[in-house]
């Protein structure tokens, strides 16, 4: 259960706002769950819960460890437990997990029990609810929960894998401006052959029609499962809304209809600071203009904006949901500011911090100490480019300044050979 999905600031998900039918856990550990079943024969449905763990609720100062408890319980039967550990490591820029869980069930009223601990701290977060399986008949038309997703793809995703694809779900059924396409799955069954037209439409809280799909001609006999998206941008206000299945069988003049509650937001408003931090952090890697204008802008949207399009222009796959480039850059910015903070300076401030967040971390690191003959100094080694960075500890303070470089964009000291013992100097580039 080790899938994560793509970074919060590209998907507007920035303080998980999320649909009212959506069940959130109480205690400090914050996640949603979200359920769906789906119909195996009369007697057996497919149940599946999906949920989503807001990590930035966990002990950030530690590799973050979970424990899981799951049960449900019905009277007169023996109850479903499952219980499992997970640890997390780099989360690399994303800040929430996405995973779920899928048990086959009779129909029935079931007590649903799930808990989330982090083992770090210790701390919890619990949901208690009911949970109601209704049976599906052979005998007529049928139509299963939808599911939201969030996207579709075709790799093999252990948990997400059903029907040939894997199905990633929307556990808090929340779309923005940066993922406006609706994407959901539904099964619909029938025991004799049928022609069913579907209306995907889109309906405000208050039951105004707003948008509407082509309508779609299914035949099938048995289940079909169905895979649906309407785009979201003629939406104008943030809130929620209903996604509502017309299904209407023409062979037998029978008629379903389901109406499933979501949410529509527009994040850029609640981008936390912990996350600004680093997606406006654009000093090393920004073009001299593009510094220019990004400091001219005062209004918080308008830098949201600025940082949108910033880093959509550096994204290496647009058609993928991540971006890699930004989760690798934020990865690398924290790791500078672990390792090289001297006193109140983050380390993405210091020289070392600035190489290993520009280039990446080198291949080889030389620590070099002679003991009071020279400042104690570290040689970075990136071989493929063939770059060589020494810094220099000068005031014996722990602050490592990079006194020479191979590298032409990034100058060395004028002095540099006074670091370095002069047998050692031959062989650099000057």
């Amino acid at each position: 259960m080790n899938f994560i999905t793509q970074l919060i600031f590209l998907t507007g998900l920035i303080s998980f706002p999320h649909s009212p039918s959506v069940i959130t856990s109480k205690g400090p550990v914050k996640f949603y769950l979200d359920t769906a079943t789906f119909k195996i024969t009369p007697e057996i449905e497919r149940f599946e819960l999906y949920y989503l763990i807001d990590l930035s609720t966990l002990d950030t100062s530690a590799v973050k460890k979970l424990s899981y408890d799951f049960r449900l319980e019905t009277e007169g039967k023996k109850p479903v437990k499952q219980k499992w550990t997970q640890e997390l490591g780099k989360r690399r820029g994303r800040n929430y997990l996405i995973d779920q869980i899928s048990i086959l069930l009779a129909p029935g009223t079931y007590h649903l029990k799930f808990t989330i601990t982090d083992l770090n701290n210790n701390n919890k977060g619990k949901v208690d609810t009911t949970v109601v399986i209704k049976a599906v008949p052979d005998t007529s038309l049928a139509v299963s929960d939808v599911e939201f997703l969030w996207d579709v793809k075709k790799d093999t995703i252990p948990n997400f894998f059903k029907y040939g694809l894997s199905f990633i779900p929307n556990p808090v059924r929340t779309y923005s401006p940066e993922k406006d396409t609706l994407l959901y799955t539904y099964e619909i069954y029938s025991p004799e052959s049928a022609t069913v037209v579907l209306n995907s439409l889109i309906f405000s809280e208050d039951g105004k029609p707003l948008l509407r799909n082509k309508p779609e001609i299914i035949k099938f006999r048995g289940k079909h499962v169905g895979i649906g998206a309407i785009l979201l941008e003629g939406l104008k206000d943030e809130g929620s809304y209903n996604l509502v299945l017309d299904f209407a069988d023409i062979t037998h003049n029978r008629h379903l209809k389901k109406s499933i509650p979501f949410y529509y937001t527009f994040g850029e408003k609640q981008i936390p600071q912990q996350l600004m931090d680093y997606i406006s952090f654009i000093d090393y890697i920004a073009t001299p203009q593009e510094l220019k204008e990004y400091k001219k802008i005062k209004d918080e949207r308008g830098r949201y904006l600025f940082l949108k399009k910033f880093w959509a222009k550096r994204d290496p796959n647009p058609k993928t949901p991540e971006n890699e480039f930004l989760e690798e850059f934020i990865m690398r910015v924290r790791e500078a500011d672990r390792k090289y903070s001297i006193g109140k300076t983050k380390g993405r401030y210091t020289d070392r911090g600035r190489i290993l967040i520009k280039y990446g971390e080198p291949d080889q690191i030389k620590r070099i100490s002679l003991e009071g003959k020279t400042p104690d100094r570290e040689e970075w080694y990136y071989y493929s480019q063939n770059w060589k960075f020494i810094f220099v500890d000068i005031q014996n303070n722990g602050n490592y300044v990079l006194v020479y470089s191979s590298n032409r964009e990034e100058p060395s000291l004028p002095d540099w050979k006074k670091y370095i013992p002069e047998e050692e100097t031959s062989s650099f580039h000057q």
